[in-house]
């Protein structure tokens, strides 16, 4: 069950694949025990990277070094939150919002548009601003950060 997911959802986080292996299985909670033990079976079958979040499972076949397309969820259901979701799959997710002509807080907009959230954390919107600054080449860095004030929408 451990590999269907990680190939199905992956890149996945730990904690997110714990969580399903152990609603399947009729639990309500996640303990520490089905935690460590679908970590112990994730580490052993499939490639991983750590981040701040925690650790995301790849699917097999998929090159670390090349770009993850970003998933857009389909549905309420398929929504996932900033912290998990990779990095990789971020990054995309700002490339495609600067390639389509956002910029400034209506980028960070357009982001938790693609998201699927309403209301955007401020966790969630200082990583996604660290991934926009990112973007930007040196020279328009400053202008992104006199650019901060956030719409109430987002706040």
């Amino acid at each position: 069950m451990v590999e269907w997911v990680v190939q199905h959802e992956g890149p996945v986080l730990d904690a997110v694949l714990a969580r399903r292996i152990a609603r399947a299985h009729g639990f309500q909670r996640t303990g520490s025990r089905i935690q460590e033990r679908v970590e112990q079976i994730a580490r052993r079958l499939f490639r991983t990277t750590v981040e701040a979040a925690g650790t995301f499972y790849w699917p097999h076949g998929v090159d670390l070094s090349s770009e993850f397309a970003f998933r857009q969820p389909s549905d309420e259901d398929s929504v996932r939150g900033v912290e998990e979701i990779c990095e990789a799959e971020l990054r995309s997710l700002t490339r495609l919002v600067l390639h389509r002509g956002h910029s400034g807080q209506d980028a960070l907009l357009a982001m938790a548009r693609a998201l699927g959230i309403q209301r955007l954390r401020e966790a969630s919107k200082v990583r996604l601003e660290a991934l926009l600054i990112k973007a930007f080449a040196p020279s328009q860095q400053e202008k992104w950060l006199t650019e901060r004030d956030p719409p109430d929408s987002l706040t």
